[in-house]
């Protein structure tokens, strides 16, 4: 039973069914039975019907207790029933079918919000499931406490073609927030290019399952603000050309991370990285097409403000890390010119994993440069390159110890040990680190390396720490 029942399609109430009807300026989902009553904590909320409004609105809901957020649920256009039934709910995508497609048909349509100028945003801590929103120029969560999810929802950011139309992200008032869209559509056919700009101060915006649409060049575009943006499962194929993200305004941190993703069959670039602030982008297990071997899949790759880090099929060792399907494979490491100091600021790898026995073991990590072949001259040295290790060993804890190779701060830097593994072509100079631990307890070892060389020499990091 919803404790309150919401009909968007009308003005007036008084028609007896036991729906109530939106009033209050520009009709806004805050509003829900008379001017100024609000849902409150914990509240389920059903909402049927086509709302048409103009100028900006704000979905205001309670941001004092995060635990129980308003619930509001969407429930057919034809539903009569004051106590909703599982057959009133929208079907949104959870069937294989569009959210937007019940629109079309007559009786069968999920509620439908559309503004026709102005902003939308919603704050507050709220649930939404199975809703079809349309905007004229921005929907975001923008101000207050923001504890947001989307279900199943469908959002249109494409009433005009203006480059002022944007799905925006964040709490511009350094409030904190989180948001998660769950297998959603996020329509952006008519924007001119940008599909996603991060407006937020240090919060974190989740896309689960979700499926862009409309023909993008940019899927998300950086601010001087900062924040957190992960993609999971998602689609965004449609984006065909440049990069995925584009960070030339940002000044502060972020971080975007897309897993798992289906991309176009010719999979746009990452990052256009031209920023000065402090950045982590992190693409991995991305592909639009099926087969793990083809040069298309884009496995793994990073782009930070020390560098980049992108997988390699090419420069690989002889008998190190292979993937079981594309083959051997390398981490080539690129620093940024300039961003990176010798034996402090470095670009620094994934962590790598081995099991190990509760036994004293050798642990080496093998690499070799993109320098020509001249050894001692173009090794790499202790100040440019060092691992830290955390392996089994805290007292029989779950608490692993850590261990680093890095060179004592007032040391002179020394060559690292020369190595006689074979490399592909343009992976030369071969060198490894070797260090001992002794775990207390068998169980994973994780290790990772800082490259630092105050140069743009490339390192090709074979990704199976050896142990022995």
């Amino acid at each position: 039973m919803a404790d309150l029942l919401v009909d968007w399609s009308h003005t007036n109430d008084g028609d007896g069914d036991g729906w109530a009807d939106q009033v209050g300026a520009g009709g806004a989902i805050n509003n829900l039975v008379t001017a100024g009553t609000t849902a409150t904590a914990g509240q389920l909320v059903a909402v049927r019907g086509v709302k048409t409004g103009a100028g900006a609105e704000t979905w205001v809901f309670q941001q004092t207790d995060a635990a129980n957020p308003v619930v509001v649920v969407g429930v057919l256009v034809a539903t009569t029933n004051t106590t909703i039934v599982a057959g009133d709910i929208v079907p949104g995508l959870r069937n294989g079918s569009s959210t937007r497609a019940y629109a079309q048909t007559a009786g069968n349509a999920p509620p439908s919000w559309t503004q026709s100028s102005g902003d939308a945003e919603a704050t507050g801590f709220a649930n939404f499931y199975g809703l079809r929103v349309a905007v004229n120029t921005v929907w975001g969560n923008t101000s207050g406490v923001l504890g947001l999810n989307f279900e199943e929802c469908s959002f249109e950011i494409s009433i005009r073609n203006s480059a002022a139309d944007y799905f925006n992200l964040g709490s511009l008032n350094n409030n904190p927030h989180e948001a998660q869209y769950k297998n959603c559509e996020i329509d952006l056919s008519n924007n001119i290019g940008v599909s996603i700009k991060m407006l937020g101060r240090g919060g974190l915006t989740e896309f689960i399952g979700t499926q862009f649409l409309g023909n993008t060049t940019v899927l998300v575009e950086g601010t001087a603000q900062v924040g957190r943006l992960h993609f999971y499962g998602c689609d965004y194929s449609a984006v065909t050309g440049g990069n995925l993200v584009d960070l030339t305004s940002i000044g502060g941190q972020t971080e975007i991370i897309f897993a798992n993703c289906k991309e176009n069959a010719t999979p746009p670039g990452l990052t256009t990285d031209t920023s000065t602030g402090t950045y982590r982008v992190e693409r991995r297990n991305c592909s639009g097409v099926t087969s793990k071997s083809s040069g298309s899949v884009q496995d793994y790759e990073v782009n930070t403000e020390a560098g980049d880090i992108v997988e390699e099929t090419t420069v690989v060792r002889t008998g190190g890390a292979d993937d079981g399907a594309a083959g051997g494979f390398s981490y080539a490491m690129t620093p940024t010119t300039g961003d990176t100091v010798r034996n402090n600021h470095a670009l620094i790898s994934p962590w790598l994993t081995v099991w190990v026995a509760n036994t004293d073991t050798s642990l080496t990590i093998y690499f070799a440069n993109s320098l020509a072949e001249s050894s001692p001259t173009n090794d790499l040295h202790d100040d440019q390159v060092w691992i830290e290790v955390l392996n089994p060993s805290e007292g029989g804890t779950a608490q692993h110890t850590f261990h680093t190779s890095q060179m004592d701060l007032l040391a002179t830097p020394a060559d690292l040990t020369s190595d006689g593994s074979t490399w592909g072509s343009g992976g030369n100079n071969a060198q490894k680190i070797v260090t001992t631990i002794s775990p207390d307890y068998e169980g994973v070892l994780y290790a990772r390396l800082h490259y630092a060389p105050a140069s743009t020499t490339t390192l090709y990091l074979d990704p199976f720490p050896e142990v022995a």
